[in-house]
């Protein structure tokens, strides 16, 4: 009999997550990974689920534990933005609908203002937290009035019995 094991929504990512973070060691803001390195790393071609899974779980990975954030360079590969990048990325997120203006607003708390050169680089990144705050925190509240108005009942009606 083979040694198998039963997976859940699929093997595990951390693996070949752990490889490219291994591999590629310390990203710098400007730095460009290519995709024909991502595959040799992987030992699979970009359009396979596989690579976009792993892909995206490492990029979430260095979002959130190293402040690293990605921005794509098509038929190229990714680029690691500065802080400069990041902000122009939260602003343009911020124009489309509500799921977007909250991962903008992760983007703009990424930031580090003091790293933002140039006084009108700051000045925006000032309008653009100041929007975000306001607008994801109407969003917010008007979504848990919604919860709270259409909240399902704690137990279904009994059916009223009919007596023959």
């Amino acid at each position: 009999m083979t040694d198998s094991k039963l997976y859940f929504r699929g093997p595990p990512l951390e693996p070949e997550v752990t490889k490219l973070r291994n591999e590629l060691g310390r990203l710098v803001a400007g730095n460009t990974i290519r995709h024909e390195d991502i595959e040799r790393i992987l030992r699979r071609p970009r359009t396979e689920n596989r690579y976009k899974s792993v892909v995206c779980a490492w990029r979430k990975a260095l979002m959130n534990e190293e402040n690293i954030i990605f921005t794509a360079v098509i038929g190229v590969g990714l680029l690691v933005l500065d802080d400069v990048g990041k902000m122009n990325d939260a602003y343009k997120l911020c124009r489309r609908g509500a799921r977007q203006m909250a991962k903008a607003e992760t983007y703009s708390v990424k930031v580090r203002r003091e790293q933002l050169a140039d006084e009108s680089d700051a000045r925006r990144y000032d309008h653009l937290r100041h929007h975000l705050s306001s607008t994801v925190g109407v969003v917010e509240k008007e979504m848990r009035l919604l919860h709270e108005a259409f909240k399902a009942p704690e137990q279904l009606p009994k059916p009223k019995l009919v007596n023959s």
